[in-house]
């Protein structure tokens, strides 16, 4: 099926870049994987983020901002596909597999909405991702996901710091972390993509009920993060 494209009420043929540079998500992920030690990264790719995260450290640094927000002023969200002046194109299950390595089998993340809310949100924060912050959350819990990624880069840096300051006899072989600490960081950073990029609005917050999704590490491979991220463009 074909549409007309020029007749699309609304839709704009010259892409504003300066509009497009304006929106989204300030951080680069590949910054905050980079921060993350082996052990973290290992919780990353069980949980089934890892080809995401390879993909991600090999093209964001060749993918500028104003290129990434430019693609999406031509995404038509009312018929899902991309419009551009030689024609249509759109994003199969497979084309997004191939993309990003989010597969479609599993089950449903189960997203509950009974956790929107904003004291929910604040605890949810606390003991899954382990930052405790005065930051205002809005009514339905969604919290900066910028700001959790800034609190738990200024951790991790300040505790590298502290490990370099030993003195070289006495250095361990990693700046320690429970393991309570690695999961949080994990989780995080899941979160941390999955609101900037899978899921991303343009409040640039995270919904407290995909933190739920990420309560059990071990569990978070077998959702189908593929079927919820292509719905959502």
């Amino acid at each position: 099926m074909r549409h007309e494209t020029g007749a699309m009420r609304g839709f704009q043929t010259e892409v504003d870049l300066g509009k497009a540079c304006a929106g989204g998500s300030s951080i680069d992920a590949s910054t905050f994987w980079d921060l993350l030690d082996p052990s973290m990264r290992s919780r990353v790719i069980a949980a089934g983020f890892g080809d995401y995260v390879t993909g991600l450290c090999r093209t964001q640094p060749q993918f500028p901002p104003a290129m990434r927000y430019a693609l999406m002023e031509r995404w038509n969200d009312c018929i899902h596909t991309f419009i551009f002046g030689f024609g249509e194109m759109t994003l199969t299950p497979a084309d997004y597999t191939a993309i990003t390595g989010l597969g479609f089998n599993g089950r449903a993340a189960p997203l509950d909405a009974r956790y929107q809310t904003a004291a929910l949100g604040a605890e949810l924060v606390h003991t899954l991702l382990g930052v405790t912050t005065q930051t205002r959350y809005t009514a339905q819990g969604f919290v900066s996901y910028e700001l959790v990624y800034r609190l738990l880069a200024e951790r991790i840096r300040t505790r590298l710091a502290a490990w370099r300051e030993l003195p070289v006899e006495a250095w361990p072989a990693a700046p320690a972390y429970t393991r309570k600490e690695r999961d949080q960081v994990a989780r995080s950073f899941i979160f941390y993509i999955i609101s900037s990029q899978l899921l991303c609005t343009s409040q640039n917050k995270g919904d407290p009920a995909v933190l739920v999704c990420l309560r059990d590490l071990s569990r978070v491979g077998s959702y189908s993060w593929g079927s919820l991220a292509l719905a959502h463009l």
